[in-house]
């Protein structure tokens, strides 16, 4: 029980929410509580039974970040990032009811937060778009390795790797995957940056130039009215 977790008898609810812990392409349904001091997830009776799903009890004492995330295209996700470097992802059940969970962590006092993160309840809202100049600086003056600096970036994109379909983007700049030294300084050891990765290969590259001309043809000649699309290289 929550009590039993905490080491108390008896433990005050601050709010309550149901929600689902997301876990790569599975989600575990349950409830989430917050506390004076805590914030406990239980999974369903059912679920709890039928995948061994376990109890979380997060302490508010180490969140270092909260971030409002969407989830399958819905503003109703949070994300929980502690001092010890671990993530949580909670898809909520509505963008009201992540707000509700919010604001209610937002009125604890959160020692850890990270300097300049926010404490409004906003889309999205938690570090503000000022620091990624900072991360910038600290990454040109090698305080912050290129990875760290892209996550953060990615971050503040709302990407993030608990959530599959908001996956990090991370660039891929070289062509040179063979040698055990690489020099930096050779062209060669780098892709053709003149191109998006789709269209790297030369048969890529035609084929792409190819359908952009049809639809450009296409929507002339019968504009919008006729069904066509407006020309586009890429597109889902």
């Amino acid at each position: 029980t929550l009590g039993a977790r905490a080491g108390r008898s008896a433990v005050t609810v601050l709010r309550a929410a149901m929600c689902g812990l997301v876990k790569g392409l599975r989600v575990i349904p349950g409830t989430l509580l917050l506390t004076p001091t805590h914030l406990y997830f239980a999974p369903d009776a059912d679920e709890a039974l039928a995948s061994n799903a376990l109890e979380r009890l997060w302490p508010l004492v180490g969140l270092r970040e909260l971030h409002a995330r969407r989830y399958l295209l819905r503003a109703s996700a949070l994300e929980l990032v502690f001092d010890s470097g671990q993530t949580f992802f909670l898809h909520l059940v509505s963008a009201a009811a992540r707000c509700r969970m919010q604001a209610a962590l937002y009125a604890r006092p959160l020692p850890a937060l990270a300097p300049g993160h926010s404490r409004v309840v906003e889309p999205g809202g938690s570090v503000p778009r000022q620091e990624a100049a900072r991360w910038t600086r600290q990454w040109r003056e090698r305080q912050i390795s290129t990875f760290d600096y892209l996550a953060r970036v990615n971050s503040l994109a709302q990407r993030t790797p608990n959530d599959l379909t908001q996956y990090p983007v991370f660039p891929w700049v070289l062509s040179n995957y063979e040698s055990e030294d690489l020099d930096l300084s050779d062209p060669a050891n780098f892709r053709d940056l003149s191109r998006p990765v789709g269209a790297l290969l030369d048969d890529s590259h035609s084929t792409l130039r190819e359908n952009y001309a049809l639809l450009a043809e296409q929507w002339q000649s019968e504009g919008h009215e006729g069904g066509a699309f407006k020309p586009f290289h890429y597109g889902s």
